[in-house]
C-alpha cells in the first residue's frame, strides 16, 4: 500500500500552513512544527537532535543560580 494513502487514513490533528496553504496534519506525519502549525502537541513531531545526548540532569532555575552563586562548585553548563 502507498505511505500516502496510509497517511490519509490516520486522523487529522491539526493543521499548518505551507507555502501559503493551510494543509491537514494527519497523525504520524512527518512535518515539523513551525510557529503556523495548529495541532495537538502530543501527537506532532517534535525533533531533538544531539543535544539531547548531553543532558545529564535536569535541573530548576534555582537550582542553577544557587550553583552558580557558589564559587568552587562546577557549573550546570559549561
Amino acid at each position: 500500500m502507498n505511505n500516502r494513502i496510509v497517511l490519509q487514513s490516520q486522523p487529522i490533528i491539526g493543521t499548518m500552513k505551507l507555502a501559503g496553504e493551510t494543509m491537514p496534519l494527519h497523525k504520524f506525519t512527518s512535518f515539523v512544527p513551525t510557529p503556523d502549525t495548529e495541532a495537538q502537541i502530543d501527537e506532532i513531531p517534535l525533533l531533538a537532535g544531539q543535544g539531547v545526548g548531553l543532558i545529564h540532569e535536569v535541573m530548576s532555575v534555582a537550582q542553577i543560580i544557587d550553583d552558580q552563586d557558589h564559587p568552587g562548585v562546577e557549573p550546570a553548563f559549561s
